[in-house]
């Protein structure tokens, strides 16, 4: 019997290093990851335009049988929420994972929050989080650093001491990245914040996906696994940005 995938939906590729762990986590089961490369930013779009492309998105991986469907865009969870609740299969996002372990786990310590301009703007977490104190680090050019694959160097360390000096001599507990890219910069922040504890957002997710399979039949059904990538753009613009991306990780792992 053909198993039924999992469908990842993304923005743009902030989030794409999420199959590296969910490719080894569930080695049983399949995958489906769509992203909208069509339009690398939402941001700025009236809010009906990006409810269009979402559905347009969500439709097809309906069409594909999927099972349960993670969301991986905080741009998309920012306007979208509210229409998940009305597919007929189960959907996890990624904003309320996070707000919900740092809630349950650290409740009232201090945090460092990464994300970028948009969704600091959106306050889609801030609101949420119960902190003592909130040191909030925007992180666009940190992103541009993973996209061009220069972690790990003068430059990557420069940049993340810069944007994590006003919380740096401070009794930090936890830092919450917003995009799942950012933990290739790990290294770079425990450099700074040695006794902080790093949100680990991929693993989250995983927790969350394993709790959510045991409530759909035939989750241990050993068929066929397939893994499969698509987006809005031609399959050549695609794999170039993959490749950009994912210079030094393996996507799929078995």
């Amino acid at each position: 019997m053909k198993k039924a995938p999992i469908g990842i939906l993304d923005m743009a590729t902030d989030n794409i290093t999420i199959m590296n762990t969910l490719a080894v986590e569930f080695p049983y089961e399949s995958f489906i990851y769509l992203n909208d490369l069509a339009v690398m930013d939402y941001e700025g779009m009236e809010e009906e335009a990006i409810l269009k492309r979402v559905k347009e998105q969500i439709a097809f991986l309906l069409s594909q049988q999927v099972k349960l469907i993670v969301v991986v865009s905080n741009t998309i969870i920012e306007y979208c929420k509210d229409y998940f609740n009305e597919i007929p299969v189960p959907v996890i996002n990624m904003v309320d994972s996070i707000i919900n372990y740092v809630n349950d786990n650290y409740e009232l310590k201090n945090m460092v929050f990464l994300a970028s301009e948009a969704i600091i703007k959106a306050n889609i977490y801030q609101k949420n989080f119960r902190y003592n104190h909130l040191y909030t680090v925007p992180i666009d050019t940190w992103n541009q650093i993973v996209t061009n694959n220069h972690t790990k160097t003068t430059q990557s360390f420069h940049t993340v001491k810069e944007g994590l000096k006003q919380a740096v001599l401070k009794e930090v507990d936890i830092i919450i990245p917003t995009d799942i890219n950012l933990l290739q910069l790990a290294t770079e922040m425990m450099e700074y914040m040695k006794d902080a504890y790093l949100l680990p957002m991929d693993k989250i997710l995983c927790e969350n996906i394993k709790a959510a399979l045991l409530t759909i039949e035939n989750i241990y059904l050993r068929g066929k696994r397939t893994i499969t990538v698509g987006s809005t753009v031609s399959k050549k613009e695609f794999v170039y940005s993959f490749l950009l991306h994912m210079k030094y990780h393996f996507l799929f792992r078995k």
